[in-house]
């Protein structure tokens, strides 16, 4: 007996084949969507790596650079000019999406030059600051990474439960109870061509 409950008539053979198909389709949709998310999943988590390994080098570059700014400048001047923002940053969220995951794109601007005076202080921070933002360029887009993979890893285990669902669950049960229907009409079929020959019979005479 299968586990869904039917009556083994050719109405529910019919709705249950109809099922069947409904339900091979919505599989076959979900194992593309699941290929998909798993390509973008490992794009993105190549590229997050990528991303993390010049992030720290160029963390490190930004490090020699202040320290080489400081020991051309005054310290107490320079340690004066480390204390207020030199720069005002604005940061704009937006949203796109892939296979219908929400996918960050985060956009930092920095208007207008750096706020400091020269007096005291060596041309090296000049060169200091630029490294600076452009490791925060590479920081922010770790976050974009980061908030990617995550989204995506979560829709993908979602994807891939649905997946096992039908191909383990529904769609066995639907097959299973279409061949327990399908046996049963050919033996109620058997038992009426069994019944009419003996009505025959007797009308035979026999």
């Amino acid at each position: 007996m299968p586990e869904i409950k039917v009556r083994p008539n050719r109405m529910e053979l019919l709705k249950l084949t109809r099922r069947l198909s409904v339900a091979r389709r919505g599989h076959k949709l979900l194992k593309d969507k699941q290929e998909e998310l798993m390509r973008q999943f490992l794009a993105h988590l190549n590229e997050l790596e990528a991303v993390l390994t010049e992030l720290i080098e160029s963390l490190e570059d930004v490090n020699m650079a202040f320290q080489l700014a400081s020991a051309f400048g005054d310290p107490f001047l320079f340690d004066r000019t480390l204390v207020e923002p030199l720069s005002k940053m604005e940061v704009d969220i937006k949203w796109r999406s892939i296979v219908n995951v929400p996918i960050p794109i985060i956009e930092v601007t920095y208007p207008g030059p750096l706020l400091y005076g020269f007096l005291g202080v060596s041309v090296e921070l000049d060169s200091a600051y630029k490294r600076l933002l452009d490791s925060l360029d590479k920081l922010v887009r770790l976050m974009e990474l980061e908030v990617s993979v995550i989204n995506l890893g979560i829709a993908l285990e979602s994807t891939r439960r649905r997946v096992n669902a039908l191909e383990y669950e529904l769609i066995p049960q639907i097959e299973s109870a279409i061949r327990f229907i399908s046996i049963k009409l050919e033996e109620l079929q058997l038992e009426t061509i069994t019944r009419l020959m003996r009505i025959k019979d007797i009308i035979r005479g026999r």
